[in-house]
């Protein structure tokens, strides 16, 4: 058998052979080694000499220790030498001890739903999700979830049970939330199939709720100037906020996040990591005259632009849009439908279709995706400028037929 020292990164990067299993044993603890399966399931095994009452002398034997990477190398190592000292102990006892009830693993996986969850946030969304999406199925389980199945475990969960909560969020009036739901406990149980060896997972044929349509929703020049008033009114930061959604036609968790550090004044230019977007590259959103004059009138309060306190990026945005909404008179339209109207302004505009793209950092796709590496810098800067200038033109109107706001 060949052998060589493990190491956390050997361990992960050992394949999962096509068919069948393999096995690959450690150089320095004798009989110590990992089991592979084609199905990916990983193994710590133990193979040394044990008694064996049948034929009154040691003979070989197998000895499963725990599963990788719920029992790390390090404990699998410790668990290695206490099997070591254990069969010992039984050889001169004249015991077997592979007839011995078998010994649990160090760190026992809790399966109860909460614990289940906990892990999942912990060793899979915290570190692959991005933070709306966390945010999203944070929601989801704290909310709609957890209090509903308090006390099972991920094994007891039914289809029907999945069903039956989905129903109860859409009599509610939630449709769109239970459509979230599902796709929270979906992820999850993606997740937990292979971390908790799942036999099946209930959320197969579980379809949405609700069919969810593509929205159209575009702002007209009279509800922009409404909505511009409206924004004066409700003050900071989410009247500036969501002057700079519009200006700017970018995405809500990218200016709620939006950081002074990332603003280059002297190019005028704000510089989104690629960790905020959507599109998970960087995006450089040159900034209008409009976008300008909204940031000098900012107070600097810490690390964020559009904060109340600094150190974190602004939030509850649902009471502050229907504050908002009650000074306009209008509720039929989403803090996302102002990127839609910037972007439907810019082509009536007859700003060509590739650079409205680039604006909205939208994906390219094929050989455009392949061979055009420029950032589009001078086209976006044009393009967000005649936008500046039409909306100025719409929020400062030359003459006096101003929609008076509802008290």
């Amino acid at each position: 058998m060949a052998r060589k020292k493990f190491t956390d990164a050997a361990v992960k990067r050992f394949p999962t052979p096509k068919s069948g299993r393999v096995e690959h044993w450690d150089s320095l603890t004798p009989g110590f080694g990992i089991r592979i399966t084609d199905k990916g399931r990983r193994s710590w095994v133990m193979m040394t000499r044990a008694f064996d009452p049948n034929q009154g002398k040691k003979t070989l034997a197998r000895f499963t220790l725990g599963t990788y990477p719920l029992m790390s190398l390090s404990d699998a190592r410790k668990a290695a030498g206490a099997k070591l000292d254990e069969i010992s102990n039984d050889i001169e006892a004249g015991i077997d001890t592979r007839q011995k009830r078998a010994t649990p693993p160090l760190k026992a996986k809790s399966r109860a739903i909460d614990d289940a969850v906990a892990e999942f946030f912990r060793l899979h969304v915290a570190p692959n999700l991005r933070a709306s999406t966390a945010e999203q199925y944070r929601i989801a389980w704290e909310v709609h979830i957890l209090p509903r199945w308090a006390g099972f475990s991920i094994d007891e969960i039914k289809r029907s049970d999945i069903v039956t909560l989905l129903a109860e969020i859409v009599a509610e009036g939630k449709p769109v939330s239970a459509n979230r739901t599902l796709s929270a406990i979906k992820t999850f149980y993606s997740w937990a199939v292979v971390f908790y060896d799942l036999e099946s997972v209930p959320t197969i044929g579980v379809k949405p709720p609700k069919k969810e349509m593509s929205r159209e929703r575009v702002l007209s020049d009279t509800e922009i100037m409404m909505l511009w008033d409206g924004t004066v009114a409700t003050g900071w930061p989410f009247g500036p906020f969501v002057r700079f959604l519009l200006i700017t036609a970018q995405r809500r968790s990218e200016v709620a996040n939006m950081r002074w550090q990332d603003i280059d004044f002297e190019k005028e230019l704000w510089s989104i990591p690629a960790a905020m977007t959507k599109a998970n590259r960087n995006h450089d959103v040159p900034l209008s005259p409009l976008a300008l004059e909204v940031l000098g009138a900012v107070p600097r309060l810490g690390e964020y632009v559009f904060t109340t306190r600094g150190d974190r990026p602004l939030s509850g945005f649902s009471k502050a849009k229907a504050r908002l909404d009650k000074l306009t008179g209008s509720k039929d339209w989403t803090l996302h439908d102002l990127r839609r109207t910037a972007g439907t302004n810019m082509a009536d505009l007859e700003i060509v279709p590739s650079t409205i793209s680039q604006v909205l950092n939208h994906s390219e796709g094929g050989v455009t995706k392949i061979y055009v590496r420029s950032s589009f810098g001078k086209q976006k800067r044009a393009a967000l400028n005649i936008w500046s200038n039409k909306l100025d033109s719409i929020i400062r109107p030359s003459d006096d037929n101003v929609v008076p706001l509802r008290g």
